[in-house]
């Protein structure tokens, strides 16, 4: 899909999207709804041509990128440190200033499409390590409520920490539930008691 400021430089890039075996879906004007576009036909790769990214663009591209993650062109006649920061923070996956030549578009959505696959791939990757360090988490956190128990069960009956374990997995057997919650549940009467 493309979006253009002036559609005076789509047909260049609407010959070359063709030449590379791709097709243009839609042109759209910049005062179009852009994120209404992307929904209605699921783009392969959205090419913006602009003059200046405006923040309006810059902030559907994010959006867009936390919605459904596209590759994404963008092609501007100018840019200044800040808008290649505002660019990048976007997830634009090329950004070409003042290079819209036939002979260039194909390499760019190229690059784009192979950044854009980088980039899901470091996402899928940080997900997965978040979601590792939650379960990690969870863990110590179900070993501590768990010690805890064993310590109220060894105080209370005088028994080892072994057989400890063993009446709370039987507890937990006993009543269908995970042996955290029935160390939770454990610790919770014991507190009622001891207050």
């Amino acid at each position: 899909m493309q979006l253009d400021e002036g559609l005076s430089r789509s047909d260049i890039l609407a010959q070359s999207i063709f030449e590379s075996g791709h097709e243009v879906i839609a042109r759209i004007s910049v005062e179009s709804n852009l994120m209404h576009y992307v929904e209605q036909y699921n783009p392969d790769l959205l090419m913006i041509d602009m003059t200046v990214p405006t923040k309006n663009v810059l902030d559907t591209i994010s959006v867009i990128n936390d919605v459904m993650p596209k590759p994404i062109v963008f092609f501007a006649d100018r840019s200044e440190n800040a808008v290649i920061n505002a660019v990048v923070n976007a997830g634009v996956s090329a950004f070409v200033v003042d290079g819209l030549s036939a002979t260039r578009i194909k390499p760019v959505m190229e690059l784009a499409i192979v950044r854009f696959k980088q980039n899901q791939n470091l996402r899928e990757e940080l997900a997965k390590t978040k979601q590792s360090l939650e379960d990690t988490k969870e863990t110590l956190a179900e070993r501590r409520i768990i010690d805890k128990a064993k310590g109220i069960l060894m105080k209370q009956k005088k028994i080892d920490e072994d057989q400890a374990y063993k009446t709370l997995r039987a507890l937990a057997m006993n009543q269908n539930k995970k042996i955290g919650m029935i160390s939770k549940e454990l610790i919770d009467v014991a507190g009622i008691l001891i207050n």
